[in-house]
């Protein structure tokens, strides 16, 4: 079997949605935990403004204040934060995708190499968690949020998408 030899200009939009996308799809865990801290903070914090020497009639009312106020605040900077980041990200993946320059990627049956102005790098088979088809092509999803995309209209003459998924699935099957 032939490999799949690429050479294109990588996408700064394609690069951020998908990282974008794959944040999105695994952040389960941070959100249960987020939730969980932010119930936490609210009623501890309904809990400090309730020992402020209020008296019996004025406590609930007191601890409901504090437990909104505690909530309010985390969650507003919880949104800050989230923006923040997402921003940051965003400007960084497209700053990498600008500098880089084309890239060459190849799949063969060891795994996938790539090669920019910057350097070389491989990665073998397993170290691919998943494959999927996106909008310009097909996004080989490294750990964490990364993803190696690879452009239909950068796939070789006579090459299809659907081939190249067929034998990517084959490699992965094998290694």
């Amino acid at each position: 079997m032939t490999d799949i030899t690429a050479t294109y200009r990588v996408d700064p939009a394609i690069t951020v949605a998908t990282a974008a996308r794959n944040l999105q799809q695994h952040s389960g865990t941070g959100r249960a935990a987020l939730i969980n801290m932010a119930v936490t903070a609210a009623v501890l914090f309904g809990g400090y403004w309730l020992f402020l020497r209020y008296t019996p009639m004025e406590a609930v009312p007191a601890f409901l204040a504090g437990v909104a106020t505690g909530a309010a605040a985390y969650l507003f900077g919880l949104m800050a934060c989230n923006r923040a980041k997402r921003t940051g990200m965003h400007r960084a993946l497209r700053a990498d995708a600008e500098r880089r320059g084309p890239a060459t990627l190849r799949l063969s049956e060891s795994g996938v190499a790539t090669e920019t102005a910057h350097g070389k790098a491989s990665l073998p088979w397993a170290g691919i968690r998943a494959v999927e088809e996106i909008k310009p092509g097909i996004a080989l999803l490294t750990s964490g949020f990364g993803a190696i995309i690879l452009p239909d209209d950068a796939l070789p003459a006579g090459l299809d998408r659907a081939e190249a998924l067929a034998r990517i699935s084959r490699w992965r099957a094998t290694a």
